[in-house]
């Protein structure tokens, strides 16, 4: 009896079942026909397959391979077969994989069952009409025929037409575009750089140098502000602080018996230099003492001068007047006499006797008026000398007073000089910070001037990145836009970065000293905070940690990262000479 011929599926969903029996998907041998009878025996059932037999089952689908375990073996695929074979299992496999079962317990279950779901969900979505099983297309297997099944799939399943296809790819095509127009990314400009503080790194050094007596920390330490770091012992040459506070408190001394000289007071000595400095107070007030001496000696003497000479003008003043009298009568005697002589009572020897007394009188009494004025002159010239000597005087003590003044001035400025050295004698930390970089590590070592000693790294304080930026990226990087710093010292997938802004971006480029070096601008960037993490695990950044800076100069669409190089190409493409 011949069997009519099974009708070939018209479309993707209209595939005839077929029973395989389970000796037949062993042995490899292809299915029955479409619309055969059963395959397994009398009784129409299907024997159980073992575990051992659905291993089997499943090489001789992977492999391809038709015969029986054992059997002989053909000629070995090409390439294109194996390819075409392998894409041919992969689908009807995805299409066992949706198929509809009629029986719940006919599902896959375990590690399949949600692959299965995805894929029906995604079909249903799509096109529902790549639904390529129906109702009950399996309802024939069992669950643990699974390897008759999936033969019988891997050889009665058509690979489906291009249309299908076609419609896939087109709609993710055009999602993919919706998607590319729709969505942004960041536009960044990068730079590298390094983390430094906000403070700077303090660079501690000496002024005039020294030799090393003592160190009291060591790399690594953590200080704070105004801790002892370094003592050291100044050279020979540098400036003696008592020497100058002796020197100070003598010009001080010396001040104040000047002044009591020149107001002709007693002198008084300032408290604290007189405790400082008795030898020197009573040397001061012996000096005192002997200048004032001195002077009252002088004057002395010229008051005496001065007296003296007023004595002489008040004689001559006395005879002066004693010879006006003389001079008076002797003139009335004369006029009594001419009266005599005329009258003949009197001689005339008489006569001229009284004229010549009168002569002398009148002779001494204009030497006696012309002494009078030199003898006041002398007197005022006595006068003058003792108003010399008291200027000559405060002229001395003037001009001693304006030296010590200025020997003060110049004492107290190297006093401050020498105070400003014994204290930086003892080094001690400007900032709390950790000290690194030490240069000194030897006692009795020497110091030189200006020369840096050790380096304080400042704690608790916001760090900063010192970038360099590609100078094809300045037009784009501005101040106060916002960056993300990304530390290499920590994965930034796992541990994240950093928040920060640009604070400064030098105003031209830096051309390094080494050879093949780029230019670059200076970009620093000011970070949120000096840890990476989150507060209870965080992890702290140090300065000198190497960075990637991100500054994000705007958004764009993917769409327009895909065609700006076709657009660059087609600006700056086949133009060359």
């Amino acid at each position: 009896m011949t069997q009519p011929p099974p009708s070939p599926p018209q479309a993707l969903g209209q595939i005839t079942p077929v029973k395989v029996p389970a000796d037949q998907a062993i042995a490899g041998t292809p299915p029955p026909g479409a619309g055969a009878g059963p395959q397994n025996g009398p009784s129409g059932e299907q024997p159980q397959m073992t575990q051992e037999q659905m291993m089997q089952a499943m090489a001789a689908m992977m492999g391809g391979g038709g015969g029986p375990p054992g059997g002989p073996k053909g000629p070995p695929p090409t390439a294109m077969q194996s390819i075409r074979s392998g894409l041919v299992t992969f689908w009807k496999t995805l299409c066992w994989l949706m198929a509809a079962p009629e029986k719940p317990e006919d599902a896959p279950t375990g590690l399949l069952a949600w692959p299965r779901r995805i894929l029906i969900g995604t079909r249903d979505w799509f096109l529902p009409a790549m639904n390529p099983i129906g109702p009950a297309p399996l309802q024939d297997y069992h669950a643990p025929q699974f390897g008759s099944r999936l033969y019988a799939l891997a050889n009665s399943y058509p690979l489906p037409t291009w249309r299908p296809l076609a419609r896939v790819v087109m709609s993710l095509t055009g999602i993919f575009i919706v998607w590319a127009f729709v969505s942004h990314l960041d536009e960044v400009a990068i730079a590298e750089g390094e983390v430094v503080p906000e403070g700077k790194v303090k660079v501690i050094q000496h002024l005039e140098g020294g030799v090393v007596r003592e160190i009291m920390v060591t790399d690594g330490s953590e200080v704070k502000e105004g801790a002892p770091l370094i003592l050291l012992d100044l050279p020979v040459s540098s400036l003696n602080k008592e020497e100058l506070q002796a020197r100070m408190d003598g010009y001080m001394l010396q001040r104040a018996r000047l002044e009591a000289e020149l107001n002709d007071k007693p002198v008084a000595f300032p408290e604290e230099e007189a405790k400082r400095q008795p030898a020197l107070v009573e040397s001061e007030r012996r000096s005192f003492e002997a200048r004032r001496q001195a002077l009252n000696a002088t004057l002395t003497v010229l008051r005496d001068q001065v007296r003296q000479k007023g004595l002489e003008v008040q004689e001559y003043e006395t005879k002066s007047r004693s010879i006006t009298t003389s001079l008076r009568l002797s003139q009335e005697r004369l006029v009594m006499s001419t009266d005599l002589i005329k009258a003949g009572l009197a001689s005339k020897m008489d006569h001229v006797q009284i004229q010549s007394q009168v002569e002398d009188l009148k002779g001494q009494l204009e030497s006696v008026r012309a002494s009078i004025p030199r003898a006041e002159a002398a007197q005022q010239e006595a006068k003058g000398r003792v108003a010399e000597e008291m200027a000559r005087f405060q002229r001395t003590a003037q001009s001693e007073m304006s030296e010590a003044e200025l020997n003060i001035a110049r004492t107290r400025e190297l006093f401050i000089q020498a105070t400003d050295q014994q204290r930086r004698t003892l080094i001690a930390s400007p900032i709390d910070g950790i000290v690194k970089n030490m240069r000194s590590n030897t006692i009795g070592g020497v110091v030189r001037p200006g020369d840096p000693i050790m380096e304080i790294v400042p704690l608790h304080e916001r760090l900063q990145v010192d970038a360099k930026l590609n100078p094809m990226d300045r037009g784009y990087v501005q101040e106060g836009q916002r960056a993300t710093v990304k530390i290499s010292a920590y994965d930034y997938t796992t541990y994240g970065g950093l928040d920060g802004d640009v604070i400064l971006v030098a105003p031209d480029t830096t051309v390094p000293q080494t050879p093949n070096a780029q230019p670059y601008y200076r970009v620093v960037v000011q970070t949120d905070r000096a840890y990476i993490g989150d507060e209870q695990a965080k992890r702290l950044i140090s300065a000198g940690m190497q960075a990637t800076v991100e500054i994000h100069t705007g958004t764009r669409s993917i769409m327009e990262f895909l065609i700006k190089p076709v657009i660059k190409l087609r600006h700056e493409a086949f133009r060359e000479r």
